[in-house]
């Protein structure tokens, strides 16, 4: 990362796990030129994480280093294809974890991993397709399919360690998806990847046989209930239905990030690619990930989206009304000056943009513009002078503090 002209540059370094021999691979911002399956989204961001996860979770203190961590796919037949298990996420999943090896945050040394279809075809395809993988003898602990109940055993022993595990499932899924779901989210050590489709999500809630589902919603099933019966704007029915479901999780202690995926050429959501966690870092690192895919609005904040309904710019000074702006940031930060005085940029960025769009460049322009306002002065954290070009190791002094 390097800054020009007061900006974030953010230099992108595609290791060769997440290209395919013999093809090219779009830039993120091109990605969603066309239209996308969900296994595609999937394959092109999943392992993207779980690089981002292992760097935090493997250099964390806390993470005891003689025990294992897990990454549960339990819809690893998602994407596989005739062509081989390059073509999935499961193959480059496992290709992060093979590169990975002897640097700092080595998955080949530490993680486990374990993969399961409700679809039992697509999982013995894969596994067929995984064993003749080039790669495949360099993984120091190959995965484990849960196919039967025996299979499961050294699966539950590395989950109950307490160790960070790493899931991606459908949480509307299968009987076991919609279990494990309800496990992870009883240890804060879980981080759980999905995607959400609303319109599976309002049928669940209308049909109310979902035991699992009406468990984890408790208080908020109710609420759902009555908001889809009130409410005639698809919308707004829409709209209850994800807050009553990040309400829930917040209840758990986990904060939801989410990327909104329209059907293309429509207002209407195809789905949501989420995550919970309880790890604020990773919530950063997963949006900076959906960043570089994501629509901007003209004042450039994300919409964290693909597909979205343009904005319609009623107003020259639209910006003010919209939930998240420039505006909308400096206002925040001023507002909240004795929290972040004298923080450092990233510092302030790191404790602020979880739960929001915001980019590092957006808090860059914010901060550019409260200097020259006077509101701010920059501060050398070494000599503890004043400065004038920002970075982002920068003190930012308020000065009506």
């Amino acid at each position: 990362m390097s800054v020009i002209g007061g900006k974030v540059k953010t230099r992108i370094f595609l290791p060769f796990f997440l290209i395919d021999e013999g093809v090219t691979k779009p830039k993120p911002q091109d990605f969603f030129q066309q239209r996308r399956s969900l296994p595609e989204i999937k394959q092109e961001v999943f392992p993207r994480l779980l690089s981002q996860w292992a760097e935090i979770v493997l250099t964390d203190p806390a993470t005891p280093l003689n025990l294992p961590v897990s990454v549960t796919d339990l819809s690893a037949g998602l994407g596989v294809m005739a062509e081989g298990a390059t073509s999935s996420a499961a193959g480059q999943l496992l290709k992060a974890v093979v590169v990975s090896a002897g640097i700092r945050a080595d998955l080949n040394k530490r993680a486990r991993l374990f993969f399961h279809d409700p679809v039992k075809a697509l999982l013995s395809l894969l596994q067929t397709q995984v064993a003749a993988l080039p790669f495949f003898t360099e993984l120091q602990n190959p995965p484990q399919y849960l196919n039967q109940p025996d299979d499961k055993i050294l699966w539950q022993e590395t989950l109950a360690s307490g160790q960070p595990a790493l899931f991606f499932l459908d949480p509307l899924g299968s009987k076991f998806s919609q279990e494990v779901w309800s496990q992870a989210l009883e240890h804060a050590h879980a981080d759980v990847v999905f995607f959400l489709v609303p319109n599976r999500l309002k049928a669940a809630v209308r049909n109310g046989n979902n035991k699992i589902l009406s468990l984890f919603l408790g208080d908020n099933h109710q609420k759902i209930v009555q908001a889809l019966t009130q409410n005639t704007s698809s919308h707004r029915k829409e709209e209850a239905l994800m807050q009553a479901f990040e309400q829930a999780l917040a209840e758990k202690g986990y904060r939801l990030t989410k990327f909104k995926i329209n059907v293309p050429g429509k207002d209407q959501t195809d789905a949501y690619l989420c995550l919970a966690s309880s790890r604020e870092l990773l919530h950063t690192r997963f949006k900076e990930i959906l960043i570089e895919y994501s629509e901007r609005q003209e004042d450039g904040v994300p919409r964290l989206g693909a597909y979205l309904k343009p904005l319609r710019l009623l107003v020259p000074e639209f910006h003010k009304f919209l939930p998240f702006s420039l505006d909308r940031l400096e206002q925040d930060l001023l507002l909240n000056a004795a929290q972040f005085h004298r923080m450092a940029l990233n510092k302030i960025y790191e404790r602020h943009n979880v739960g929001t769009p915001y980019s590092l460049n957006n808090y860059f322009t914010v901060v550019e513009k409260l200097v020259l306002a006077g509101k701010v002065t920059l501060i050398n954290p070494k000599t503890g002078q004043t400065v004038r070009k920002l970075n982002i190791g920068c003190r930012v002094k308020f000065t009506d503090q």
